[in-house]
């Protein structure tokens, strides 16, 4: 068997680095694996997305598909490694898992471990947090303000604490490290202004305005019009409507494309949380269904759920845009690690001095950075140093504990993976039940007539409609008949529609129902067609979903019978060429 690399977890990737170890992946099993980009950012890098199935048995596009994301906030690295660590597995273990070979036998993987490419750059290269997928430097239209650099040189872009007895911040006198909240009655102690490591863009005494990136929105909720107009704080300049950004509107149109999606996991990280929507824009039924799901995630996880009121984010989006339900799993907080539970408040110091313990202890000190005087050219002697968030507050530390995070997070997903619906084959028959004369009378043996039965179901958790919100508009079951040129169809359609097909979650979305000495309900998981056939050879029977599969009962009217699935050919899911693609949502 193939040797696929593994996964380096000593360290966070930078985009070559990802590109590279992505490319080595399908290089190893190109039967398995396929890279390739949705479209290029604002930056000039590639959107990477990795398709993934054993395409010896069907075409990615005849088989339920399962979409993974990860990194949709810049500075969220660890989502995009645990993606990785998905990619890792399913390939490393194809053939040697029974389950895993399973997985990608009967369904489509579409992985892609950084929505944002450019705002990760930003962060590896710097420091800087950026929730936004756009680079540094888009600041056309904002007021002039401190614009984020390294001022000292050491290659990260930090804090700046500045003396001044009217400032905001003292220093804790448990940990001289720690910068608290000046008090009311605070008086006769020294205090700072605290800054975003770098420089005046004009230098004329007047206040220092913080003139950030222009990010826009936030990627994760430039999906939606809920999100409303952005906030001015940002350097925002009136209202900008969903798909303000390239990437947006990248992942829009290839989302678009596939009709086979059954099941979105978007990975984060800060938060330490699996979030399900509370809206009431969400069906009762289909937020029932994501905390079963969500439930699930915890159990294997022990990560808590929370239940979150508005409905503006990617994960809202796919739901609302395509009927698919997401889930928005993250798998790391700081404040949990160093065992506050409850803190709700970042900036009370007893959670900050356990998080400073817990960061000595566990990280060598890494997260926060020494206060250490510096000669600002502008502002004379300043401070610099402070919380580094890239491997703190929004990501844990490498090694030992990137590597634990990512392994929760890999069997979390594989075992979502397996509620997606999936068409297969009951009681089948072909059976003689008499015999007839050919219409023209010239052929000397009498013709069967063969009664062909085939029992359809939906083998998998969800039912093939996924939601509430996408029943209405989700496409038919599809049967077809094909049979030998010198035999007739007597009774039946070569091709069927049929109502779609509940799953084993379906009862108990059915509240009232849900009671273990309810007195049952009509079954519709399943169904049964029949055709009369005048003549022999072979008969093939597909039944065939766009998010259940496709499967087939083959016949010759003997004892060579045969069921399979994804024999059916088909072409690949609309893959985005590294020119633009059309929106499919206008600006």
């Amino acid at each position: 068997m193939p040797i696929v690399p593994p996964l380096n977890t000593e360290a966070y990737l930078n985009y070559e680095e990802l590109t590279a170890y992505l490319n080595s992946i399908a290089e190893a099993v190109p039967q398995l694996v396929r890279i390739f980009s949705l479209g290029n950012t604002m930056g000039g890098r590639s959107l990477w997305a990795a398709e993934v199935t054993n395409t010896n048995n069907g075409a990615a596009s005849s088989k339920p598909a399962i979409w993974i994301d990860g990194n949709i906030h810049g500075s969220q690295l660890s989502a995009s490694t645990a993606c990785l660590a998905i990619l890792q597995r399913l390939s490393a273990e194809y053939g040697r898992s029974p389950s895993i070979t399973e997985l990608l036998d009967n369904n489509t993987f579409y992985i892609v471990p950084r929505l944002a490419p450019d705002g990760a750059e930003l962060c590896l290269t710097s420091g800087l947090s950026t929730s936004a997928g756009r680079r540094l430097g888009f600041l056309d239209g904002l007021r002039e303000g401190l614009v984020p650099g390294d001022v000292n040189g050491d290659g990260r872009i930090l804090q700046m604490r500045v003396e001044d007895p009217y400032g905001q911040w003292k220093v804790s006198k448990r940990d001289e490290r720690l910068l608290i909240p000046r008090q009311p009655g605070d008086v006769g102690d020294t205090y700072y202004r605290l800054y975003r490591e770098g420089l005046l863009d004009k230098e004329d005494g007047a206040p220092i305005h913080l003139r950030l990136v222009n990010s826009k929105r936030e990627l994760s909720h430039d999906f939606t019009q809920e999100c409303g107009p952005i906030d001015h704080h940002y350097g925002g300049n009136g209202f900008v409507g969903p798909f303000s950004q390239i990437e947006s509107r990248l992942i829009s149109a290839f989302l678009h494309s596939l009709n086979n999606l059954c099941l979105a996991i978007s990975f984060r990280s800060g938060s330490g949380t699996i979030q399900v929507t509370s809206s009431p824009e969400v069906h009762r039924r289909d937020q029932a269904l994501m905390k079963i799901l969500a439930s699930k995630a915890s159990e294997l996880s022990n990560i808590p759920i929370e239940e979150v009121a508005e409905c503006c984010d990617f994960a809202d989006w796919v739901y609302k845009e395509l009927g698919v339900p997401c889930l928005r799993v993250d798998g790391w907080n700081l404040l949990r690690e160093a065992g506050i539970e409850n803190a709700t408040d970042k900036s009370q110091e007893h959670a900050l001095l356990a998080v400073l313990r817990w960061l000595d202890y566990n990280n060598h000190g890494q997260g926060f950075v020494k206060w250490e005087k510096c000669e600002h050219p502008q502002l004379g002697e300043v401070e610099v140093g402070g919380w580094d968030t890239s491997v703190s507050w929004s990501n844990p530390p490498v090694g030992e504990m990137l590597s634990t995070i990512c392994e929760s997070e890999v069997n979390l997903a594989l075992c979502l993976a397996t509620v997606v619906p999936k068409i297969g084959l009951g009681e089948c028959r072909d059976e003689i039940v008499g015999w007839a004369e050919p219409e023209d009378g010239e052929a000397e043996e009498l013709l069967p007539l063969r009664v062909i039965s085939v029992e359809i179901r939906n083998e998998g958790y969800l039912p093939t409609w996924l939601t509430e919100e996408l029943r209405s508009k989700d496409e038919p079951l599809i049967s077809e008949i094909s049979i030998p040129e010198n035999a007739e169809l007597l009774i039946g359609q070569h091709l069927s529609e049929h109502e779609q097909l509940s799953g084993v979650v379906s009862l108990h979305l059915r509240q009232s129902l849900n009671v273990p000495f309810f007195s049952g309900t009509s079954e519709t998981g399943r169904c049964v067609e029949n055709w009369l056939v005048r003549g022999s050879g072979e008969v093939v029977v597909s039944a065939a979903h766009p998010r259940g599969g496709v499967v087939q009962f083959i016949s010759d009217g003997g004892q060579n019978t045969l069921r399979q699935r994804f024999k059916v050919s088909k072409p690949s899911a609309i893959i985005p060429s590294t020119s633009p693609v059309p929106y499919v949502v206008a600006v």
